[in-house]
């Protein structure tokens, strides 16, 4: 039987996980108790998004920023509503493509060692998910919304196909002997981690956006007095 520590527990996963990020029910109250409804809100360290997301729950404007490309791109994806019926069909067509197109594995740097991190038909099968979703970017198949919900599927999937213990901040290779016992499929997960992300953009209300910029907290594009309240949360390291 896996190790529980070599899958996510599907029950209580988000559909990405993102380190330090600030606790959401503190986020709920913050945005419910202190900003009058309609009033605009910047999260200037957004991360994970759970400010953002709180906001376009209770119908709060909200801005954010990130330095990290990967969290303004989380935060805008898990603040925004999509049509989900989109967002289902890209799906569709990226697994199906993906399945039907698993000839060879897109080229990488030797330094990168994709061999330790990933058995080879993981690599196959990650290099034709993200194929097609740049495909579909450039041939403009979907809105830019459903591929930003995408890629961010996919982000998701690198890290569930991982040869690495779950649950961990740093990266640390399974052992031989659960090695043996991981046999992931990233096509499957990627599908899985699709469905997590339609069913938390179908609980916000239609019309919920964010804008999210990708920028130092030194450097923001806000003119002065743009915002109601500041809400931000950072980890402090000892």
């Amino acid at each position: 039987m896996i190790s529980k520590d070599l899958i996510p527990n599907i029950a209580h996963t988000q559909f990405i996980t993102y380190v330090a990020a600030m606790v959401p029910p503190l986020a709920e109250a913050l945005v419910t108790l202190y900003v009058p409804r309609d009033e605009v809100v910047l999260d200037p360290f957004c991360g994970g998004g759970a400010v953002l997301v709180e906001c376009s729950r209770h119908h709060r404007k909200a801005f954010g920023s990130d330095i990290n490309p990967l969290a303004a791109l989380i935060s805008k994806v898990k603040s925004t509503y999509i049509d989900v019926d989109e967002l289902l069909e890209a799906t569709r067509v990226v697994t199906a493509t993906s399945i039907r197109n698993l000839n060879g594995s897109i080229s990488f740097p030797e330094e990168y060692n994709m061999e330790y991190w990933f058995l080879p038909e993981t690599i196959a099968e990650l290099s034709s998910i993200i194929r097609v979703i740049k495909k579909c970017e450039v041939e403009n198949t979907f809105s830019s919304d459903v591929l930003d919900a995408l890629k961010v599927a996919f982000s998701s999937t690198v890290r569930d196909v991982m040869l690495t213990y779950r649950n961990e901040v740093r990266l640390r290779r399974l052992e031989p002997k659960d090695l043996e016992k991981f046999h992931p499929n990233a096509i499957e997960r990627f599908k899985h981690r699709s469905k997590l992300i339609v069913e938390r953009i179908s609980s916000l209300p239609k019309g919920a956006h964010s804008r999210v910029e990708i920028a130092p907290v030194q450097h923001l594009p806000y003119e002065a007095k743009k915002f109601h309240s500041i809400i931000m949360f950072t980890a402090i390291r000892r």
